[in-house]
């Protein structure tokens, strides 16, 4: 977060104004903003940018993470059994998910 402290009242509402305007007229460099996805590896944040077709498909994605998934035991007792809840806590607010 970037906090000015020094800013009159005038030059608030001007920040404001243009800061809410910068994401209609931003342009992206598709090439940086593609290897800094991949670099960050969040497949949401990824998603987030699919109208730009920055060339990131599914099957990539699945690529590239697969190989960092644990090895699945399936004869042990899974830990999350079905009808589990579990509380997501963000600055949004709270959100559940339900197994």
């Amino acid at each position: 977060m970037i906090q000015y402290t020094d800013l009159t009242e005038d030059q608030k509402k001007k920040y404001r104004l243009l800061d809410n305007r910068l994401g209609d007229i931003a342009e992206y460099d598709r090439d940086n903003l593609r290897e800094e996805l991949k670099e960050i590896d969040d497949k949401w944040l990824t998603d987030m940018f699919k109208e730009l077709d920055l060339g990131l498909e599914e099957q990539e994605w699945n690529e590239e993470t697969e190989d960092d998934a644990p090895a699945v035991d399936e004869e042990e007792e899974p830990i999350v059994q079905e009808g589990d809840i579990f509380v997501l806590e963000g600055k949004g607010g709270d959100h559940y998910l339900i197994c």
